[in-house]
């Protein structure tokens, strides 16, 4: 998926890119696994010599977007449905209505802190 970014920053070595999320991002929310704000900054080595202000093609690699779902909706659902039938297993109803929301609630802490090991790949090309 290629989306426009501009680059924001410029350090010795670094850039900064900013890209908008796309129209097709506003009802997925998967991408929050990268970054909880309306854009997504990109940091990287300013290999193309890049200036201030440029815009620039950034392609994210599609395999990144079905991890980033399978990371946001599978991985707490999977620890759901672990917790419901551990609960029901061992107590009855009640206790897996209960286990299985704190395995919920311990799988978003899991995913929030191992967030930079979730980075997209992506390229990046003169616009």
């Amino acid at each position: 998926m290629e989306q426009i970014g501009k680059v924001t920053k410029v350090d010795e070595k670094n850039v900064e890119i900013k890209v908008e999320r796309s129209a097709a991002c506003d009802n997925c929310r998967a991408c929050d696994v990268f970054s909880n704000r309306q854009d997504i900054v990109i940091n990287v080595k300013n290999k193309l010599d890049l200036k201030l202000d440029e815009e620039v093609a950034v392609n994210f690699e599609e395999i990144n977007f079905l991890k980033a779902i399978l990371i946001m909706y599978g991985l707490p659902f999977l620890f759901m449905l672990i917790g419901i039938i551990t609960g029901l297993i061992l107590k009855g109803e009640m206790y897996a209505l209960i286990l299985g929301m704190i395995n919920v609630v311990f799988a978003y802490v899991l995913i929030s802190l191992f967030q930079k090991k979730f980075r997209f790949k992506y390229k990046i090309s003169r616009k």
